[in-house]
């Protein structure tokens, strides 16, 4: 089972990537990642190397003499002459053979011990049977030599003569033309010392090529006669293999096949058709997409407020709270009286950068808009004559500010849906749904269950359904689908200068002020400034003193130093208040030739 932590975070992707495409991308980039990992994982096979580092053992090997006989028909002898000096009391010693194939984990090499004789006096030429008792630790044969009763003084050197033998001996890799005799003659488990050893090895036919390598690097051997092929080695650490890879000639040799077959055809359902499936899958999603959106709306130009209720209108353009809800409903609450924005000056001029604003509530009733008792019900001024100021270090009402702000996105949508201009769309959520869910069931297929293609698979539906907005969720009616036209069309005629040459500066600064909440709430309220700017009238060289004219600037200056100011004064106290939060909380064979990868060896140590 998963833990806790692991399905948090994949839920927390799912939920994530519902609400928001650009959370689903990176839930697709991790995925993929993930995927890729399992994959290479997977495909790409690890050179065996050597055994684990066996306990630590206080006895010394002085002298390790390993007589090796390989018949033809693969069958092999190995005789063992071991001096073992005891630095403590100690019973005897225990020896394991390891009986898996370096190269195959479904070839075996079963081992017999035949005898072990136990050889003392001041030469070690006095010998004679010595007990031992066999038992299996896995894929280790070991025989524990000595007796429970009997026990060596420190300083004890007895010699061991162990004799033993195996079968399939001699191994073919898969594709190689000649067979090989590949083995660790000094296995990765001894936990003893090796002052010197010197390795025989008799084949039945004298190698081609005979490589040697240890943990230090490549080691050397000696050929000699009759087939026989030899090597000295001292000073090796515990747990340090030394490994023979000798090619033989075929002819007369009984080889056991050793390595995977090249891999057949693969599966379709491993292999680049199963992005027939995944395409179709993904063609399936974009269509899917395609048959839940909604109409593209008219972009011609409409110059009138499509509603009194400027958010639940704004709503429908990309069908979501408008980004500059508070700024909106406060110029919109100013326009219509009800809220008075007073700026800080700069000697006799309101300051264009200023550090507060003073929010004051008039006598004029609040007007009957989506947003309106919100807002000030949020500041604390929601009765006549009661003010607030917001300052950009005011981390309370920086609280306030973002709290309201909130209220009033959550508003625009159920005002939206209150006043019939959409619905939800269960075919549209479920495609979203789908979209979110894709990346992380992936992964899971993946990484769960190790079925990489299938996950890679699913992931070409899952980039599709980044273009499956949160939008998808609700469907407009044709009420909303009316509005939408209007606001995108009001959207058209705010950004396009055009909309607005035909009219004096006058009508400019009017209309200015007028649609400065729209502009606000649909983010072109830059484009709109530009384009009510007030032209200076050339053909009058008296234009300073033109009260027309002066009126007409003032009217847009004013307009515009509110907007940015209240624009400015809240998104610094929001980000003091977020400050403050946060301060607050926490070689010819197959699989390779390496030292340790080969058959046999195993290893020993006193008891």
């Amino acid at each position: 089972m998963w833990p806790l932590w692991v399905v948090g975070i994949v839920v927390g992707f799912v939920w994530g990537g519902y609400k928001s495409r650009i959370v689903r991308g990176i839930g697709v980039f991790v995925a993929f990642v993930g995927i890729l990992i399992v994959a290479v994982s997977q495909t790409v096979s690890l050179s065996p190397g050597s055994a684990a580092s066996p306990p630590e053992d206080s006895s010394i090997i002085r002298d390790y003499a390993l007589e090796y006989v390989v018949a033809a028909d693969g069958g092999q002898r190995l005789v063992e002459t071991l001096d073992v000096e005891f630095t403590e009391e100690k019973h005897g010693i225990y020896r394991f053979f390891d009986e898996s194939d370096g190269v195959d984990p479904d070839v075996t090499h079963p081992v017999t011990v035949e005898s072990v004789e136990l050889c003392s006096g001041r030469a070690l030429t006095d010998c004679s049977p010595e007990p031992y008792q066999e038992s299996y630790e896995g894929d280790f044969l070991v025989a524990k030599i000595g007796r429970q009763a009997v026990t060596y003084p420190a300083g004890t050197v007895n010699r061991y003569v162990i004799t033993s033998s195996t079968q399939g001996a001699i191994t073919q890799p898969w594709g190689s033309a000649t067979d090989q005799w590949y083995w660790d003659v000094i296995g990765a488990g001894w936990a003893m010392p090796i002052r010197r050893a010197e390795v025989t090895v008799e084949f039945p036919v004298t190698p081609t090529a005979v490589r040697c390598i240890t943990e230090s690097g490549v080691c050397e051997t000696r050929s000699g006669r009759d087939h026989v092929v030899t090597g000295t080695y001292s000073s090796l650490a515990p747990g340090v293999p030394v490994t023979w890879q000798a090619d033989l000639p075929p002819t007369g040799l009984t080889a056991v096949p050793v390595g995977e077959a090249p891999a057949g055809p693969l599966p379709w359902w491993r292999s680049w058709v199963l992005f027939v499936p995944a395409a179709l899958l993904g063609v399936l999603m974009w269509f899917a997409i395609r048959a839940v959106r909604e109409r593209p709306a008219s972009t011609a130009p409409y110059f009138a407020e499509p509603s009194p209720d400027i958010l639940p209108a704004v709503w429908t353009y990309r069908e979501e709270a408008p980004e500059h809800s508070f700024q909106t409903m406060l110029l919109q609450l100013q326009q219509a009286g009800a809220v008075e924005v007073q700026v800080q000056t700069d000697g006799p001029y309101m300051s264009r950068n200023p550090d507060w604003i003073m929010l004051q509530r008039t006598q004029r009733p609040l007007p009957m808009i989506a947003g309106a008792s919100e807002l000030v019900d949020g500041l604390g001024i929601s009765q006549p004559g009661q003010s607030a100021v917001l300052a950009k270090n005011d981390k309370t009402m920086g609280g306030l500010v973002k709290g309201t702000t909130g209220r009033l996105e959550g508003l625009a949508d159920h005002s939206a849906k209150a006043m019939g201009y959409y619905h939800r769309s269960s075919a549209g959520t479920a495609v979203v749904v789908a979209a979110a869910l894709l990346p992380m069931l992936a992964l899971a297929v993946a990484v769960g269950f190790g079925l990489w293609w299938v996950g890679l698979g699913l992931l070409v539906p899952a980039v599709v359904g980044l273009w499956a907005a949160k939008s998808l969720t609700t469907e407009l009616t044709h009420d909303g689908l009316t509005v939408r036209d209007e606001v995108t069309g009001l959207h058209t005629a705010l950004s396009t200068p055009a909309s607005v040459e035909r009219f004096d500066y006058a009508a400019k600064a009017q209309y200015f002020a007028q649609f400065l909440p729209w502009a606000v709430a649909l983010g072109c309220a830059e484009k709109w400034a530009d384009a009510c700017k007030p032209d200076i009238p050339l053909d009058d060289p008296q234009w300073r003193d033109n009260p027309a004219y002066l009126s007409a600037w003032n009217t847009y200056n004013m307009s515009q130093i509110v907007s940015t100011s209240v624009a400015s004064v809240a998104a610094g106290a929001i980000a003091a208040y977020t400050a403050s939060q946060a301060s607050s909380g926490g070689g010819g064979g197959g699989g390779g030739f390496s030292s340790g990868g080969g058959s046999g060896g195993g290893g020993g140590g006193s008891w």
